[in-house]
């Protein structure tokens, strides 16, 4: 006991002297070369330590760098999510080492994770061998290409074997990181490039988007917004949560995305079915309705709004009732780029037997994409070479065919199908309820709206890993443990 007691002390007494020498160093190394130079020192320490000391939390950087957003520009581009996911990957190694005994059980995974994930690392060798240059840079925009859908079932893969959800903590610091996205863009709206860091290489994701990052953020705070608004107990709260909610839908409009605007006009329609509410629906539809009508009959009324919320609100308006208008003209070409993408997406998927069941391959970008005198057209191609097709439907056709579309749709059966029957049961009572509620809105607006927009439905996996988990362990807390696995084990088998 005395020994222990010993130990502890010297480690505090070695961790308080390596605190204050390197506090020294620093102060020392900014009064010579100033504040920024000890920003990747410190960024450093900062990720060793959080490796060190983690331990179960080595995941949560995941989520909340995902909701957050940003980008390192250093001599190659790094999202912060990617850096993340390595981070989480070396903090996880302690914690499998030490095999900790309070890790989940939640039964085995379905073969059609590992399948997932075997199709990617396949189609994306294949591509880079495929490549006509072997050069990082070339062989990075492939690689980054599959990443943006292999990312999410990696680390869900991981989560579920060795991740202690917190679900109430972890909807809390993606409602911080939301807020403070969103906050950011009204800002950066207002200040335009402020919040870009040269030295350091890093912008934040409002930055980068500007207030066209609002058809992101806008959705997701929204929904989180109605979820601690249910959650909440004091009718104080609710009225702040969705005072939220509102001022959340209306970024919404000002990030100028029709899409975005069909996608926040959907997910009542969509709750409403789940819970099946048939009252709810009627008078939702009559409120969309008569706001249809009203613009459609006085259309001059979207010229008191910003320019980016007339285009988003232009898809609420006939083409007949504004011929003397000029919104849609503005947004003929962004309607022939969609069209021309999906057409070569069907090209592509469709090319042979082979892509038609595991996928194209993909090319390195070509920087004839960035020339003065290049046509649509070409662009168009050299996006759809790349794999980008800003539409999650041919996104997941062309890059890992019809076997990992299948795939995906297991995927997510598993996760969604305890989640989705307690939700329409019980509605959201608690923090699992929420992740559910989140999981499967997110999942159905991918489904709606794959055909015209998304990539893969990575954010829609994560949340969904998420719910899973969460229903998964609040049910096995009302149950004797070897029921809870007896049923775990029984569940991952269907």
């Amino acid at each position: 006991m005395i020994l222990t007691v010993v130990k502890q002390k010297i480690l505090r007494a070695f961790i308080l002297l390596a605190f204050v020498f390197g506090s020294l160093y620093l102060i020392k190394t900014s009064g010579e070369r100033g504040l920024l130079s000890v920003m990747s020192i410190l960024s450093g320490c900062i990720t060793l330590a959080w490796i060190i000391f983690s331990g179960n939390n080595w995941w949560i950087l995941m989520p909340v760098s995902v909701a957050f957003g940003g980008t390192f520009l250093y001599e190659y581009k790094f999202y912060v999510h990617e850096i993340s996911l390595i981070i989480c990957m070396i903090a996880l190694l302690p914690v499998v080492a030490l095999r900790r005994k309070d890790l989940p059980r939640r039964g085995p995974l379905p073969w059609s994770f590992y399948g997932l994930l075997a199709v990617f690392v396949i189609n994306c060798a294949t591509s880079c061998y495929m490549s006509e240059s072997q050069e990082a840079a070339s062989l990075g925009s492939i690689a980054r290409a599959f990443l943006q859908g292999f990312w999410a079932v990696l680390f869900g893969v991981l989560f579920y074997w060795y991740g202690l959800l917190k679900p109430r903590l972890l909807l809390s610091l993606l409602y911080v990181a939301f807020l403070a996205r969103a906050a950011l863009g009204i800002v950066v709206a207002i200040f335009e490039d402020f919040f870009v860091i040269p030295k350091v290489g890093f912008a934040f994701m409002s930055a980068t988007a500007g207030v066209f990052d609002f058809r992101v953020t806008g959705i997701q705070l929204a929904l989180i917004g109605y979820v601690f608004a249910q959650l909440a107990k004091q009718n104080l709260w609710k009225m702040i949560n969705y005072g939220i909610m509102i001022v959340a839908v209306l970024l919404v409009a000002l990030g100028g995305g029709r899409v975005s605007v069909g996608m926040i006009c959907s997910v009542p329609l969509v709750w409403g079915l789940i819970q099946k509410r048939i009252g709810t629906l009627a008078v939702i539809c009559a409120l969309g309705l008569s706001l249809i009508f009203i613009l459609n009959q006085y259309p001059s009324m979207l010229y008191k709004f910003p320019d980016t919320a007339q285009r988003a609100l232009s898809m609420l308006v006939a083409e007949t009732s504004t011929k003397w208008m000029d919104w849609h003209t503005y947004n003929q070409a962004s309607d022939y780029w969609h069209s021309y993408l999906s057409e070569l997406g069907w090209q592509r998927w469709t090319q042979n037997p082979m892509t038609l069941i595991l996928g194209n391959r993909v090319s390195s970008f070509d920087e004839t994409f960035n020339a003065y005198s290049v046509t649509l057209e070409i662009k168009a191609e050299i996006a759809a070479r790349l794999g980008s097709f800003e539409s999650g439907l041919w996104t997941v056709l062309v890059l890992v065919g019809g076997a990992g579309a299948l795939l995906y749709i297991g995927i997510f059966y598993f996760l969604l199908r305890q989640p989705f029957d307690l939700l329409r049961k019980e509605g959201i009572k608690s923090p699992a309820h929420a992740f559910a509620f989140l999981a499967i809105i997110q999942l159905s607006l991918w489904i709606l709206f794959c055909w015209i927009a998304g990539g893969f439905p990575s954010y829609e996996l994560m949340m969904a890993i998420f719910a899973k988990a969460a229903c998964t362990d609040e049910k096995s807390m009302t149950v004797p443990p070897q029921t809870a696995e007896l049923f775990s084990a029984i569940s991952g088998k269907i």
